[in-house]
C-alpha cells in the first residue's frame, strides 16, 4: 500500500535527473563515507604496527652493521698479531734512534697505517711496549705509569688471551677501542706489547644513523651510560658517558632496544631506539590523507558516472530532435550514433529506417541522370585513350627498320647500327613485361644506350663497363641504373667542353650488389648536391629535368627494398661525380 502511494504520488513526480541524484546520495555517498571511516580506523592500527616492526628491523640491521665494523677491525688487528716481522722488531734491542728508524721506516709504520687505509672505521692504531730501547713515535708508544692506570690497559692484561673492547674517557674525550696483548709468538716474548685500535667516532655515529630512523639511537654500555648517540644534544654538548634516563620518556615515546651479546666484553651493552609518538602519527597521517583523497575520488567518480548516464538521455534526444528538423529541409541524414537498446534507441532506429526508405525513393528519381553522367565520363575517357593510342608502336618499328635497311644499302653501316640500337631500346621501353630483370639484361640495354651516345659525341665521349661475372644472373628492378647513366651523359659529359668518360662498375660484396656510376664531367656544386640529398631524404624532390631521374630511381628503390638499400652521391665540382647504389643480392 505504501509502495503504491509512493509510486503514484512521489516517485513518479520526480524527474529522471533528480532520481539519479537521489540514488547517488543514498547508494554512493553515504556507503562510501561509512566504509572509509571503518577502513581508516583499521588501517591506522595496521600502519602503526607495521611502522613499529620497521623500527625494530632497522635497529637489528644497525646492530649487524656494528658487528661487521668490529669484525673488520678484529681481522686487521689479527694480521698485526700474527705479523712475525713486527713481533721480532719489537723484541729487538736498539742501541740508537737511527737504528730503530731504519726498521720503523722500512715496515713498522706502513704495516700499521695500512689498517687505517683498509678499514674505514679505524681512527688510530698504536702499539704500547715496555721495550725501553724503542723511542716514542707515530704508532709506537711506551707503557708508562700513566698508561698502566688506564682501564683499557688493566682490562687487556686481565684478558690477554682474547681481543677486548673498551669504552673510556680520557681528557674529556671518549675512546672506543679494540685492545689485544701481542702474545701470539710465545717463544719470543721478553717484553709486554699491547695493540690498541681506536675506532673513529664519526664512523660509529654514521653506522648508528645508517638506517635513517626517525628517532634517536643510543649505544649504551653495561652501566647504562651512553657511549655513542645520534642525538646531537649528546654529540655536541660533551655529555660523554652520561647516564641514559628514560623514566620520563615512556609517555609520548616509543622505546625499543636490542642487546649486543655477540661479544662477551659487550655483554649487557645494548642499542636503544627512542622515537616520538608524534613522528609515528605523522606517518599514519599520510595514510589518513591518502584514504580521505580516495574517498573524495570515489565520490567524484560516482558523480561523474551519474552525469554520464543522465547525459545519455539528453544527448540522444537532442540528436533526434536535430535530425527531425533537418528532414523538414529535405536533408535525409541518418543518425550516426550509438542508439542503445532502450526506448530512445528504438525510436532512433525506427527514424533511421524511415529516413532510409524516403532517401531510396528520391534516389531512384535521380538514377537515370546519374547513368547519363557516367556515360559522358566514359565517352571522354575513350577519347583520351584514343588520343594516347594514335601513335602505333609497330609503325615506328617499321619506319626505323626501313631507315636502317636503306642505310645498309647505301653502305652507311655506322648509321644503320645506331638505328638498330635505338630500335632495340624503343622496343624494350614499350614491351614492359617483367619488373625484375637480370643484371646482364640491364647492362646490355645500357651498353646500347652508351653506343648511341658515343655516336652523338664522337671522340669527346668514352665509356667503360666492368662487371663481376657472379652478378650476371642477379635480379634487379628494370631500368634502375639507366636513368643515372643518362644523367651522367646529359648533365655531366654534355656540359663539359672537353667531353669526358663514363665508367660503370658492378660487383658483389657479402650479400650486397654494388653499382658505381662515375663520370668526369662538370660535377655538381656542393649546395646543389646538398639540396638534392635533403630532398631525397625528405621526399620533396621537385620535378625539374635534372632531378626527376634521380627521384624516380630513389623512390623505386624505397618502394621495392624499404630501408634495405643504400644510395649515395658524391661530387667534386668541375672534376667528377660518383653515384653508388647498394641493394641486397637476389638470385
Amino acid at each position: 500500500m505504501i509502495r503504491q502511494y509512493l509510486n503514484k504520488h512521489f516517485i513518479d513526480n520526480i524527474s529522471v535527473k533528480n532520481k539519479l541524484v537521489l540514488i547517488f546520495i543514498l547508494c554512493a555517498v553515504i556507503p562510501i563515507l561509512v566504509t572509509n571511516i571503518i577502513f581508516l580506523s583499521i588501517t591506522n592500527a595496521n600502519v602503526r604496527q607495521q611502522q613499529l616492526n620497521q623500527f625494530d628491523s632497522s635497529l637489528s640491521r644497525t646492530k649487524l652493521q656494528l658487528y661487521k665494523n668490529i669484525n673488520d677491525t678484529t681481522l686487521g688487528a689479527y694480521s698485526i698479531l700474527t705479523d712475525k716481522e713486527i713481533n721480532d722488531a719489537l723484541e729487538d734491542k736498539y742501541h740508537s734512534v737511527p737504528e730503530f728508524s731504519d726498521a720503523y721506516n722500512s715496515f713498522l709504520r706502513t704495516n700499521l697505517e695500512k689498517i687505517i687505509y683498509i678499514v674505514n672505521q679505524v681512527g688510530e692504531v698504536n702499539i704500547y711496549t715496555n721495550n725501553k730501547s724503542i723511542p716514542e713515535s707515530s704508532g709506537y708508544k711506551q707503557i708508562t705509569a700513566e698508561v698502566k692506570k688506564q682501564d683499557w690497559y688493566k682490562s687487556s692484561i686481565a684478558n690477554s688471551h682474547k681481543f677486548y673492547i673498551s669504552a673510556y674517557k680520557n681528557d674529556g674525550k671518549l675512546y672506543f677501542s679494540l685492545v689485544k696483548v701481542l702474545n701470539y709468538f710465545m717463544l719470543r716474548q721478553h717484553y709486554t706489547k699491547i695493540l690498541k685500535i681506536d675506532f673513529r667516532d664519526t664512523e660509529i655515529i654514521k653506522t648508528l644513523n645508517s638506517e635513517k630512523i626517525g628517532g634517536h639511537v643510543y649505544m649504551v654500555n653495561d652501566r647504562n651510560r651512553i657511549v655513542y648517540s645520534t642525538n646531537q644534544k649528546y654529540i655536541n654538548s660533551g655529555k660523554i658517558l652520561s647516564k641514559l634516563d628514560l623514566t620520563n620518556t615512556h609517555k609520548g615515546y616509543y622505546i625499543s632496544s636490542t642487546k649486543l651479546n655477540k661479544y662477551s666484553e659487550l655483554k649487557d651493552w645494548k642499542l636503544v631506539l627512542v622515537v616520538k609518538e608524534k613522528d609515528i602519527s605523522s606517518i599514519m597521517n599520510n595514510s589518513k590523507s591518502f584514504i580521505i583523497c580516495m574517498c573524495i575520488a570515489n565520490i567524484i567518480f560516482a558523480y561523474l558516472i551519474i552525469q554520464v548516464i543522465s547525459s545519455s538521455f539528453k544527448v540522444r534526444l537532442g540528436i533526434l530532435n536535430k535530425h527531425i528538423k533537418k528532414m523538414g529541409k529535405q536533408n535525409f541524414e541518418v543518425i550516426k550514433c550509438n542508439e542503445g537498446k532502450d526506448e530512445i534507441g528504438t525510436v532512433i532506429r525506427e527514424f533511421n529506417r524511415m529516413t532510409t526508405k524516403i532517401h531510396e525513393l528520391i534516389r531512384n528519381v535521380y538514377e537515370v541522370n546519374l547513368q547519363k553522367k557516367n556515360l559522358e565520363i566514359e565517352q571522354r575517357q575513350a577519347q583520351i585513350n584514343a588520343l594516347q593510342s594514335q601513335i602505333n608502336p609497330h609503325f615506328l618499328f617499321n619506319v626505323l627498320e626501313s631507315i636502317r635497311m636503306r642505310s645498309v644499302i647505301k653502305k652507311e653501316t655506322e648509321t644503320a647500327q645506331i638505328i638498330k640500337y635505338v630500335s632495340k631500346m624503343f622496343r624494350r621501353l614499350l614491351q614492359w613485361r617483367n619488373d625484375m630483370i637480370t643484371v646482364k639484361e640491364e647492362m646490355d640495354y645500357i651498353e646500347d644506350f652508351l653506343k648511341v651516345e658515343k655516336y652523338r659525341f664522337g671522340d669527346k665521349f668514352e665509356y667503360e663497363i666492368t662487371m663481376d661475372d657472379r652478378t650476371n644472373d642477379f635480379k634487379i628492378p628494370k631500368m634502375i641504373f639507366q636513368p643515372l647513366v643518362e644523367n651522367a651523359c646529359v648533365h655531366g659529359i654534355e656540359g663539359s667542353k672537353n667531353g669526358g668518360k663514363v665508367i660503370i662498375e658492378v660487383k658483389s660484396s657479402i650479400n650486397w650488389l654494388e653499382c658505381y656510376i662515375i663520370d668526369n664531367g662538370i660535377g655538381i656544386a656542393a649546395d646543389k648536391l646538398r639540396q638534392i640529398m635533403d630532398n631525397l631524404e625528405g621526399g620533396g624532390l621537385n620535378n625539374s629535368g635534372k632531378s626527376v631521374g634521380i627521384r624516380n630511381v630513389y623512390n623505386r628503390l624505397r618502394l621495392i627494398y624499404g630501408e634495405k638499400f643504400n644510395f649515395e652521391i658524391s661530387s667534386k665540382y668541375g672534376l667528377e661525380t660518383v653515384i653508388c647504389i647498394k641493394i641486397p643480392e637476389q638470385s
